[in-house]
């Protein structure tokens, strides 16, 4: 099997709300925002470039993309959620039906909690790599013809619409998260 690997991968995601390009309506919930920076992610992995890329860079936009996706349960956690009793209590009640829906317990966390603990790279022998190279230079590099499209997990099982499942997931539970929050005492 071959992986693509570095010796260190160091990263790390800092979300800075950028009211300008996501600003929050009413009691617009910071977690749909967080959404649409991830669909945002996901459309731009998804997009087949026209040069081949570093491996490494694809390795990075899917930490991101995969690491994001789940991180939207946080922010609604710690932003929405937060300094509100009734919100916090809401959540309590309803985020132990989301964490037993197939696409979150199935995919989005243990992908995510997969990658953060045990990540050892996507596999160059996947169809998603489709041609490659060494670029050589000072630092030899390998480079792809990646198509995101045909990315497989660890199962086999295409990756994007599995990501696209968890994108709409979470619009769902946030929009009625959002509905409920409006109908709460103030």
């Amino acid at each position: 099997m071959n992986v693509l690997r570095s010796t260190t991968i160091s990263f790390h995601i800092v979300v800075i709300y950028d009211k300008n390009r996501y600003p929050i309506y009413g009691d617009s919930l910071l977690a749909l925002q967080h959404l649409s920076f991830v669909r945002e992610l996901a459309d731009a992995f998804e997009r087949k470039s026209v040069f081949m890329e570093p491996a490494l860079s694809v390795q990075a936009r899917y930490i991101a993309l995969i690491v994001s996706l789940r991180a939207v349960g946080h922010t609604f956690i710690s932003a929405d959620c937060a300094g509100s009793p009734e919100r916090d209590r809401w959540r309590q009640e309803n985020w132990k039906v989301w964490e037993e829906r197939p696409i979150y317990a199935g995919f989005i966390k243990p992908t995510r909690d997969q990658i953060l603990k045990d990540f050892k790279g996507l596999k160059s022998n996947d169809p998603a790599f489709e041609g490659g190279a060494v670029y050589g230079g000072p630092t030899p590099t390998i480079v792809t013809d990646f198509d995101a499209s045909k990315l497989r997990d660890a199962n086999g099982e295409l990756v994007m619409p599995k990501i696209r499942e968890g994108i709409n997931f979470w619009n769902q539970y946030l929009n009625s998260a959002e509905d409920a929050f409006r109908r709460l005492p103030r």
